[in-house]
């Protein structure tokens, strides 16, 4: 995991940039997904989106999958690249994430390190987005997912 935020610290070193995300701006927004690997299941959550100087945004992010029995969820907090453009916006996240399933009386929880790979669009303040997402812990898990956030206003400025 080390290695893993030392290679995205120099690659964000190394780009520099204006930000996409205006430093403060605040976002929220709704996300479906599916899991290719292991669980093969479809998932439902939420995130928030914090701008944060040199292209840089702070993205929690929590979403519960559709299981026959019991219960599973994942929280996420990343740290999202983007660089400067106008109409649509590639970006790159990484950071740990969390999981908790609970069912006929056991939980099992996980963490591990996610990576996403995304592009938004700009239409004024709704940004609509695709991801696939990278999970990596007591295995390896890819997922894909959609939706669309909206800009609520500006925190700290």
């Amino acid at each position: 995991m080390k290695q893993i935020a030392a290679l995205f610290a120099a690659l964000l070193a190394a780009t520099g940039g204006t930000a996409q995300t205006p430093v403060g701006r605040v976002s929220i927004g709704l996300q479906a997904g599916y899991n290719f690997n292991d669980l093969n299941k479809p998932a439902v959550g939420g995130h928030l989106l914090v701008g944060l100087p040199a292209g840089l945004a702070f993205y929690p992010a929590a979403q519960g999958y559709f299981v026959r029995s019991g219960s599973l969820w994942r929280a996420s907090a990343t740290l999202r690249w983007a660089p400067p453009t106008r109409a649509v916006t590639p970006y790159v996240a990484v950071g740990p994430y969390w999981s908790k399933r609970s069912g006929a009386g056991a939980q099992t929880v996980e963490s591990g390190v996610i990576s996403q790979f995304g592009t938004e669009g700009t239409l004024n303040r709704i940004r609509p987005f695709a991801e696939l997402q990278f999970l990596l812990g007591a295995a390896f898990s890819s997922e894909f997912s959609c939706g669309a956030r909206v800009t609520i206003g500006r925190w700290g400025v």
